[in-house]
C-alpha cells in the first residue's frame, strides 16, 4: 500500500493501523469489487449540465450561501454578510480591534510581498498574486451555534512563505518533543502536552498504567486564533527558535536549518544548500508573515493586527508553539520553586491545538490564570463528573476508577441526520470523497478505537456468557439529548472483578421463563423425572411456563408459575415499574427519554419470536438515525393514551403490556412497520396464531404435537394426520 501525492492523507499513518482490517475484509472487498467492476459506471453525467438544475441552483444562490459544516449548510446570504461585517467591526463606532483598515491598495501590498520574499529566495507564482478573502463557517456542534472565521489562503501572496514556515516550525516542534521526552524520562515531569491526533492520545493512555482515575477534565480556548497578541507571539516564537540553535549551556549548537527535498534538518557548520536559514532569517520571516496578514471583504482591505488567520498553512503550528511556550514556562517555574509534586500533577495533560484534556488533576482549572496569557479565554467543557469528550473519543471512569474510552462523534449530537460517507453517484468532487473514506478507515482502524467498538470477550458464537450485569447508566452529554451508556459487568465465576465498557446504545433483551435445578441430569432419566416428589417453581406464567408445567406435573409434588418485571441494573431515574407497568416506554420498546435504550420482549402473551424479529428491524434504523422519532412530549402523550385505552377496555393496570386479545399484536406490528418503513407481517401468521391458540386452549395436553406449513402469503396447512384434533381446523388444504 503506497501513499500517492493525491491520496488526501495529511498525516503519516502507520500501515499497521489498518493491517487487521486488511486481513479480515480484504477478500470480501476483492469479491465485491470484482462484481461491481463490470456493472458500475463511474462516469456519471453531471447533473449540473441539466438546464433546469442550473437555473434552480442559480436561483438558490441569489438568496443562500452553501457552507461546509460537517455537511453542507444553507445560510441566508444577508445573514452571512451581516456576520462578516460584524466580525470586521463595520457596524460599531470603535470597530473590532482585531482588524484595521489599510490605506494601501491590493497591488501595492502584492508588490511589497514579492520584493520582500525575494530577499529570502522565495518565488511568488502568478496564481498566488492575490490577498486572502475572509469567510466563515458555522460551528454546528456548539449550543448555541457559533461562527468560525477563516482566511481563504489556498491562493494568496503569503502562501509560499506560510508553507516554508510550516516546514521550519514542524522541525523545531519535533526537536522540542524529543527534548521533553528525554527530560520526562529523567526527572518524571512532563512539559510537552502537544498531541498529533487522537491516536497518539490512545497510545499514551495505553502505555500509562493508571491504577486509579480520580478526574477527567476537558477545556477549550474560545476564539484562540483571533485573540493571540502579535507582539507576544513574535517574542515567544523568537525565543523558541533561538533556543533551538543553542545548547543548554548557551553555546551554539547549530548554524543552519536546511530545507531538503525529503527532510528538514539542522547542520552545525557548512551547507551547500540554497535553502538554509539561520535563526535570524527564521525570526525575520516569522515577523514579516505576522505583520502582513491581510484579508479582503467587498473590495476593501483589512489588516489583522491581533491573532492569526485560520486557513493559512502555518496557523496551527503558530498557535501550538505559542501555547507550548507558556506551558513549558509554567512547569519549569514550579520545578525551580520547589513545587515538583504540583508539577507532576500535570503529567497527564494533553492538548490538541486549542483543546485541552487533564487526567487525575482535579485542580487544573485553579491554575489557568498562571498558565496562559490573560488575553486568551479558556472554558471548561467537561460533560460530567466522570466523563468528557475529547476530539473523537469519549473518556469516562467508573466508581472503581477504571478508565474507559469509546468513539465519539460530535455530529451525533446534531438535531438532524448526517451522511458520514458520500455516495459514489453524488456530485461532490472525488478528491474530498476519497479523503473521507481514507480518514474514516484510519479512525475506525485505530487499535484503541476498534477495541471499544466491538463487544469484548465474546464466545465464538457471538454471545458473552457467564456475565452478570451490575449496572447500566446513561452518560449525559451537555447540549445534546443523546447519551452514551456505561455498562458495568463481571464474570459470574469472579464476581469481585468488575469490567466497565461504554456503548452508544443498549438493547435490553430478556426471557420470561426458566427452570433452575442444581442437580445434573442422571443417565437413563427423562428431564421430568428429575422433579419427582419436589416442590417446583416455574418462572414463566404463560406459553413456556404452561409447556414446562405440563411436562413436570406428572412428577412434581407442587409447582407454581409466574414472574415479574425486574431490571435491577437500571436505576429508578431510568425506568419505573408500578403494578407491572414499565415507564417511560414508547411503543412497548423505546425508552422515551433515552431512545438509545431499547427493550426487547416487554410485551406479554403474543407471538414472541415473530415479533422480536420485527423489533430488530425497527431498532436498527432508530439507532442509526434513519427513523425519526416523535418529540419526547409526543411519545409520552401517545404512551399514556395507549394505557388509558386499555383501562377503558376493562383491562387492569398490570395489563399495560398485554398483547394477547383479538388482533392487538397485529395492529401493533403494522404501527412498527410503518415507523420503520418495512412491510408488516403477512396475514398468514395471524391465522396461524389464531388456529394454534384455539387448539392450545381446547387441547393443551396434546397441542404441541401438531406441525404446520406456510403455503402462501395468506394460507397454511397442517402436516400431522387427523386423529386427535378436537375441532375443525381453519387450515387451508
Amino acid at each position: 500500500m503506497r501513499s500517492t501525492p493525491d491520496s488526501g492523507q495529511k498525516e503519516d499513518v502507520e500501515l499497521d493501523t489498518l493491517s487487521e482490517w486488511m486481513k479480515s475484509i480484504g477478500e470480501l472487498l476483492k469479491r465485491r469489487i470484482g462484481r461491481l467492476r463490470h456493472s458500475v459506471n463511474n462516469r456519471h453525467e453531471s447533473i449540473f449540465h441539466d438546464p433546469v438544475v442550473a437555473k434552480e441552483l442559480s436561483d438558490l444562490h441569489e438568496k443562500y450561501i452553501i457552507v461546509p459544516a460537517d455537511n453542507f449548510t444553507f445560510v441566508c446570504k444577508a445573514y452571512y454578510l451581516e456576520c462578516l461585517r460584524e466580525e470586521l467591526g463595520l457596524h460599531s463606532a470603535p470597530g473590532n480591534p482585531t482588524y484595521t483598515l489599510t490605506n494601501l491598495s491590493v497591488s501595492e501590498l502584492l508588490d511589497n510581498h514579492i520584493s520582500v520574499f525575494e530577499s529570502f529566495g522565495i518565488h511568488t507564482y502568478d496564481s498566488d498574486l492575490e490577498l486572502p478573502y475572509i469567510y466563515w463557517i458555522p460551528k454546528m456542534h456548539k449550543n448555541p451555534y457559533q461562527h468560525r472565521f477563516n482566511a481563504g489562503s489556498s491562493r494568496c501572496s503569503t502562501k509560499t512563505l506560510s508553507i516554508l514556515l510550516t516546514k521550519i516550525l514542524t522541525r523545531i516542534k519535533e526537536g522540542l518533543q524529543t527534548y521533553c521526552e528525554t527530560t520526562y524520562s529523567r526527572n518524571g515531569i512532563n512539559q510537552m502536552w502537544i498531541l498529533k491526533n487522537s491516536k497518539e492520545l490512545l497510545e499514551n493512555l495505553k502505555a500509562t498504567n493508571f491504577n486509579h482515575i480520580t478526574s477527567i477534565k476537558s477545556f477549550d480556548f474560545f476564539t484562540l486564533y483571533t485573540t493571540i497578541p502579535h507582539q507576544k507571539l513574535k517574542n515567544r516564537l523568537a525565543n523558541i527558535i533561538r533556543n533551538t540553535f543553542l545548547s543548554k549551556n548557551g553555546n551554539r549548537r547549530y548554524k543552519y536549518l536546511v530545507i531538503g527535498h525529503e527532510d528538514t534538518y539542522f547542520v552545525k557548520e557548512h551547507s551547500d544548500s540554497n535553502k538554509k536559514y539561520t535563526e535570524d532569517d527564521m525570526i525575520r520571516m516569522l515577523e514579516i508573515f505576522i505583520d502582513n496578514i491581510f484579508v479582503v471583504f467587498g473590495g476593501t482591505v483589512f489588516q489583522q493586527i491581533v491573532g492569526i488567520p485560520m486557513g493559512t498553512n502555518c496557523a496551527p503550528l503558530l498557535a501550538d508553539l505559542f501555547l507550548y511556550s507558556y506551558e513549558a514556562d509554567f512547569i519549569q517555574t514550579l520545578r525551580s520553586t520547589g513545587r515538583k509534586h504540583l508539577a507532576s500533577q500535570f503529567n497527564f495533560t494533553f492538548r490538541y491545538i486549542d483543546d485541552v484534556l487533564s487526567i487525575n488533576n482535579p485542580k487544573f482549572k485553579d491554575h489557568l490564570h498562571e498558565l496562559y496569557p490573560h488575553e486568551l479565554e479558556i472554558k471548561e467543557t467537561t460533560e460530567s463528573d466522570r466523563s468528557a469528550s475529547y476530539l473523537d473519543i469519549l473518556l469516562s471512569f467508573d466508581a472503581n476508577g477504571h478508565l474507559n474510552t469509546s468513539l465519539y462523534d460530535k455530529r451525533d449530537d446534531f438535531s438532524f441526520h448526517i451522511t458520514n460517507f458520500p455516495f459514489m453517484s453524488s456530485n461532490i468532487p472525488s478528491s474530498p470523497a476519497y479523503v473521507v473514506f481514507v480518514s474514516q478507515l484510519i479512525r475506525y482502524g485505530t487499535p484503541g478505537h476498534v477495541l471499544n467498538m466491538k463487544i469484548s470477550s465474546l464466545e465464538p458464537d457471538g454471545l458473552q456468557v457467564h456475565t452478570y450485569v451490575r449496572d447500566v447508566s446513561p452518560i449525559k452529554i451537555p447540549g445534546s439529548k443523546k447519551v452514551k451508556w456505561n455498562v458495568v459487568i463481571c464474570d459470574t465465576r469472579k464476581l469481585d472483578e468488575v469490567q466497565t465498557e461504554i456503548f452508544d446504545s443498549v438493547f435490553m433483551c430478556s426471557w420470561n421463563g426458566r427452570i433452575q435445578r442444581k442437580n445434573n441430569a442422571q443417565p437413563g432419566l427423562s428431564s421430568s423425572e428429575l422433579f419427582e416428589g419436589l416442590n417446583v417453581a416455574v418462572l414463566g406464567a404463560h406459553y413456556t411456563g404452561e409447556d414446562v408445567s405440563m411436562q413436570i406435573a406428572r412428577q412434581a409434588k407442587k409447582f407454581c408459575t409466574g414472574y415479574r418485571y425486574s431490571f435491577p441494573f437500571l436505576k429508578n431515574d431510568v425506568i419505573q415499574i408500578n403494578d407491572e407497568r414499565i415507564t417511560p416506554i414508547y411503543k412497548q420498546m423505546i425508552h422515551i427519554k433515552y431512545p438509545s435504550l431499547i427493550f426487547f420482549n416487554i410485551p406479554r402473551q403474543w407471538s414472541y419470536f415473530t415479533h422480536l424479529n420485527e423489533f430488530a428491524k425497527l431498532a436498527v434504523p432508530i439507532i442509526d438515525g434513519r427513523t425519526k422519532l416523535p418529540t419526547e412530549e409526543e411519545m409520552m402523550k401517545e404512551s399514556e393514551e395507549d394505557f388509558q385505552s386499555r383501562l377503558k377496555e376493562g383491562l387492569i393496570p398490570r395489563y399495560a403490556h398485554y398483547m394477547g386479545d383479538i388482533d392487538r399484536q397485529w395492529r401493533y406490528n403494522e404501527e412498527l412497520a410503518k415507523m420503520g418503513g418495512f412491510p408488516p407481517l403477512p396475514p398468514v401468521l395471524e391465522k396461524l396464531w389464531d388456529d394454534i391458540m384455539d387448539e392450545r386452549y381446547m387441547n393443551i395436553t396434546h397441542n404441541t404435537e401438531f406441525n404446520y406449513e406456510v403455503t402462501g402469503h395468506d394460507s397454511y396447512r397442517i402436516l400431522n394426520p387427523e386423529g386427535s384434533k378436537t375441532r375443525l381446523s381453519k387450515a387451508s388444504g
